[in-house]
């Protein structure tokens, strides 16, 4: 609540990014309890002939929840032939190769935004302290897994490799591409899949947090998030002139989460 209050100061126009999870329907319904006027929101949708409910389950959400908070709401639909018209144009403002699928759909909702506003709150990190991937869920069932007796899991273990891997091999059969998709395009003398695990160990997993979730977490928040998310996020609105501001990263906020163990914020079950 403090967070957003504070990150709504601006004195040039101010939106919200709406995407219809819980991190972004949390800052509207916040920031919407401090503005004076109806706040205006911003969600893409995708034109996709005979597909559109399969991939518009979020859009349509996002939809209803700003119904339910009285927002000003503005949809943006993107289809095939838009991405294909303007990849070039994220390229040149990613700088460097990051890729994502969501770069192109994030330029041109930036763009769209920018006619209404000059500053929106997005929900970016939300998920990275409160654990909202299911790959938390997916280690907390190797982590409970690596916990049974050894004679259990002599018989479980052929169903999955991961069900042993601890420490960054864990971490990054998740996160990292597969060595043969790498080899497409990156000469095959610069893959060190031995040096990168090295590297993830010695920085990330060798304080003995027996947390596991909660240090895959914080993993994320000072890799994935800082250097993939959050850049992106950044450079695609920034084309446009458009600032987003992000209240779940705020400093409190993210000690508070980072305080909380794993097993109030990562279930079992979906």
């Amino acid at each position: 609540d403090s967070s957003v209050k504070m990150q709504m100061i601006s004195d040039r126009p101010l939106g919200v990014f709406l995407s219809g999870g819980i991190d972004s329907s949390s800052i509207l319904y916040f920031a919407s309890k401090h503005s004076q006027s109806r706040v205006k929101t911003f969600s893409v949708g995708f034109d996709i002939p005979g597909e559109g409910e399969k991939f518009n389950a979020d859009f349509n959400l996002a939809r209803k929840t700003a119904e339910f908070f009285n927002a000003d709401h503005h949809e943006l639909f993107v289809s095939g032939k838009d991405v294909l018209e303007n990849i070039e144009e994220a390229a040149y403002h990613m700088d460097e190769p990051i890729s994502n699928h969501t770069q192109v759909v994030t330029m041109l909702l930036s763009k769209y935004a920018a006619k209404e506003v000059t500053v929106v709150l997005g929900g970016d990190g939300g998920d990275e302290i409160f654990g909202g991937y299911d790959r938390y869920r997916k280690s907390k069932i190797i982590s409970a897994f690596q916990k049974l007796p050894a004679p259990v899991r002599k018989i479980l273990s052929p169903l999955s490799e991961k069900l042993e891997m601890r420490g960054a091999r864990r971490y990054l059969s998740f996160m990292a591409q597969k060595e043969e998709n790498l080899k497409t395009a990156i000469k095959p003398g610069l893959l060190n899949y031995e040096k990168v695990e090295n590297f993830f160990n010695e920085r990330y997993f060798s304080g003995g947090n027996k947390d596991y979730e909660n240090n895959f977490m914080l993993t994320d928040f000072k890799t994935w998030l800082a250097d993939e998310s959050l850049m992106r996020t950044d450079k695609m609105s920034m084309a446009h002139g458009l600032e987003e501001r992000v209240p779940f990263l705020d400093r409190e906020l993210i000690e508070l989460g980072y305080s909380i163990p794993s097993k109030y914020k990562v279930c079992f079950f979906k």
